[in-house]
């Protein structure tokens, strides 16, 4: 029973809930834990309306929201009911932990939601799944999941494709600000790891009415861990070591909390060399080092929250050039170099969010301020750090501040406005885009509702963007590298509507139409120079025009005792559709590639099942599918569409095996199939199928916990291309076998 009373206007929430560990109170930024009884206390709360994240121990997370003082027709909650009698509030639970049906807490723009409330179809991506299951890099997790692939350039250098669109048509976000980190360029990496993170939020369409231009395909939004549990110090080290590139990805976390404070701290590594094909072939230069340093600051006083947060993200690249394992001298390198040679990139990439919070009986007041700063460097042969043959330098400062109303406790409504300014300097020998400004302002509103007892919720979003770029002269007429000025501006309006019906008890349907758009960058626009990476000369286009879309969705999903499904399928018209195309002849010994623009529409869809079968908790079936088709308004197909794939996944696990808790066996297949679906210039791909086995527990050493997981990937060696893989032109398959081990302990100390 959970019971609020009122002393002197401001309450105290307490309660003793079966199955739960820990609870967050979005407003006060505090992580609770409940004693082992399940009894928890929260004091100084003031009226107005509250989403309490109950955690339970597998990690699945559930929204409860309330109002203080109670409504007379509160939230209601799966699982759970609400009471009130005078100004005390009561919430009795009514089914076990086990027997609830959960659904995972999500942000999406403005605030916490429950998954099943959304109108959008929504991808999560849990950070332990990559020491579970032995990815090198955070997209490659997200890779695994239905519509979501990856363009690679090699391990290292790899960046999401969703639905079929990637590069500036995907927007991310980190702590609610857009990341600004020259995106243009496929060979350029996201640049932001999973240290650090709670969860990534992967949004499938456009989401342009939220986040403005560069979301026409969606939005991959990086959501930082929690504050330590109240009252206490927490700390987390792992380390995690792969066979086929000889390398570690190792972190260290410590964050605490107090009264009304909380500071963290995190440092990672991820240092990997060069990876073998499954022909035990290296492939030179694919190595890749990532050092990340993360701190944040957070003070909560009576009616506000205010948080600093700072990351730096340095990275080193190779760049591959197939067929070549030696080096200058003719000597062949050792089987696992780790120092760099040239050609490679570095990336020094630098965030500080300042964000603060003012909460008042019906609204939410949120003001961002952000700076980032972005510094890129390409060096090739005979080039140095101080004299690279590529130098960019990217300054960003951006400012948001939205207010969200709860109107009801059925309705709320979101209004905001954003700026961003930023300018890019050159300081290589040769350049591939302009010196340019560039100025962002935008306005957006969105309404939520919920109708019939919270069966039907839906959305209604729109939002005006305005853009201009200026960019210098570069070069001499008629010569290599030559640019012209540009001054462009750019505006556009987009909206979004979508609905979540409840046709049964547990049955849901969902529905979305949404509108997006993209303005050219300034290598669409300005380029004209050989690109060493990719080997090739490129020639933009000064008179691109805007990207615009417009995409419908219809979707299911169902989640039963014994088993949860999920079908969707979209059509996504994209008008002015930005593409490169080869010509037949060559420049300074390179082939030529345009920028051109024409109508595209992709079609497609995805469909998951899980078997859970309720009385047998020890087994686990998943299996997904997912498809796209991409074509120009002449039939001709889009280039760089990943293939169909099947993803399976079966898991034995077991409570306690012996000594060992949390036992299970993982055990993944995937079938790609053949993609014979390629642009004029592209080469046909096969099929190809992998199989991955893990296992995992929780040991006991010198009385602490730690979190074993080890297993194979690629455990056939099969040999394969990747279609997306960049390095598919010149015959480099993906890599071969790769067995890892992963350790990780927690700790937590009260104080």
């Amino acid at each position: 029973m959970l019971s609020i009373s009122n002393l002197k206007a401001q309450y105290t929430l307490t309660g003793k809930l079966s199955g739960f560990s820990n609870l967050y109170l979005e407003e006060l930024n505090k992580n609770f834990k409940t004693d082992s009884m399940g009894v928890f206390s929260i004091s100084n709360l003031q009226e107005g309306f509250y989403g309490l994240q109950i955690k339970s121990p597998n990690g699945i997370d559930y929204l409860l929201k309330f109002s203080i003082p109670l409504k007379e027709n509160p939230f209601s909650s799966n699982g759970f009911k609400w009471m009130a009698s005078g100004q005390e509030i009561l919430l009795e639970q009514i089914n076990t932990a086990q027997e609830t049906d959960f659904r995972e807490v999500i942000i999406t723009g403005s605030s916490i939601q429950m998954q099943a409330k959304v109108t959008m179809p929504i991808t999560l991506v849990k950070p332990n799944e990559i020491l579970e299951k032995g990815y090198l890099t955070v997209v490659e997790a997200m890779a695994n999941k239905p519509g979501i692939s990856m363009l690679s350039t090699g391990p290292g250098v790899v960046r999401p494709v969703i639905r079929g669109l990637s590069g500036n048509r995907i927007l991310t976000v980190q702590n609610g600000v857009k990341l600004e980190n020259q995106q243009w360029d496929a060979e350029h990496t996201l640049g932001i790891t999973q240290y650090g993170i709670r969860q990534v939020e992967i949004i499938k369409g456009p989401a342009s009415f939220l986040y403005g231009s560069d979301a026409l395909g969606g939005v991959i939004q990086f959501v930082d861990e929690l504050p330590a549990t109240q009252n206490t110090l927490q700390t987390d080290v792992y380390t995690g070591f792969n066979s086929n590139t000889f390398g570690i990805n190792s972190g260290a976390g410590v964050r605490a909390a107090k009264d009304n404070k909380n500071w963290g701290i995190q440092l990672g590594l991820n240092n990997q060399s060069d990876y073998y094909d499954a022909n035990f072939n290296r492939v030179a230069n694919s190595r890749f080092r990532e050092f990340v340093a993360k701190t944040n600051y957070g003070i909560q006083r009576k009616n506000s929250l205010t948080q600093f947060n700072y990351q730096m993200h340095l990275g080193y690249y190779g760049i591959v050039e197939p067929f070549e394992a030696k080096d200058s001298s003719g000597k062949v390198e050792e089987d696992h170099p780790m120092e760099f040679e040239t050609p490679y990139h570095t990336l020094l990439h630098q965030t500080a969010i300042l964000k603060h919070v003012y909460k008042t009986k019906k609204s939410i007041y949120t003001g961002t301020l952000s700076y980032q700063n972005d510094r890129r460097k390409e060096l090739e042969k005979n080039n140095t750090e101080c004299n690279p043959f590529l130098g960019f330098q990217l300054h960003v400062a951006t400012v948001d501040i939205k207010m969200d109303r709860s109107l009801n406790a059925n309705s709320s409504i979101v209004i905001g406005v954003q700026g961003n300014g930023q300018g890019n300097k050159n300081f290589g020998y040769s350049v591939l885009i302009p010196n340019y400004m560039q100025a962002d302002f935008a306005f957006y509103a969105l309404n939520r509702n919920t109708f019939f007892k919270e069966k039907l919720n839906l959305d209604l979003g729109m939002r005006y963007d305005m853009r201009a770029i200026t960019s210098e002269l570069n070069g001499i007429k008629d010569s290599n590298n030559y640019m012209i000025d540009l001054k462009k501006s750019y505006s556009n309006w987009c909206a979004s509507l979508g609905l979540n019906y409840q046709l049964l008890p547990k049955y849901f349907l969902y529905a979305n139409m949404g509108t997006g758009y993209r303005a050219p960058n300034l290598a669409e626009l300005s380029s004209n120079g050989q690109r060493l990476e990719t080997q090739r000369f490129e020639i933009g286009n000064a008179g691109m025009k805007k990207e615009t879309s417009l995409q419908g969705e219809l979707g299911a999903y169902s989640t039963h005792d014994y088993f949860s499904y999920n079908i969707s399928g979209y059509l996504h018209q994209i008008k002015n559709y930005i593409f490169t195309t080869k010509r037949n002849d060559t420049l300074f010994h390179y082939p030529v590639y345009e920028y051109h623009q024409s109508n595209a529409v992709l079609t497609g869809g995805e469909v998951s099942l899980q078997v859970h079968p309720k009385d047998k908790k020890w087994f686990v079936f998943q299996t997904s599918f997912s498809s796209v088709r991409a074509k120009f308004a002449d039939n001709s197909y889009l280039p760089l569409m990943p293939a169909d794939k099947w993803n399976h996944e079966l898991v034995f696990k077991k409570a306690q095996l012996k000594s060992l808790k949390n036992a299970y066996i993982r055990i993944q297949f995937t079938q790609v199939l053949a993609q014979n679906n390629i642009a004029n210039y592209e080469l046909r791909t096969p099929a190809y199928k992998l199989v991955n086995i893990v296992f995992g527990a929780d040991v006991k050493i010198y009385n602490y916990k730690v979190q074993v997981n080890a297993g194979i990937n690629n455990l056939l060696n099969e040999k394969y291309y990747d279609h997306l893989s960049r390095l598919r032109p010149y015959g480099v398959y993906n890599m071969g076998l790769n067995a890892f081990i992963n350790l990780k302990m927690p700790l937590s100390f009260t104080y």
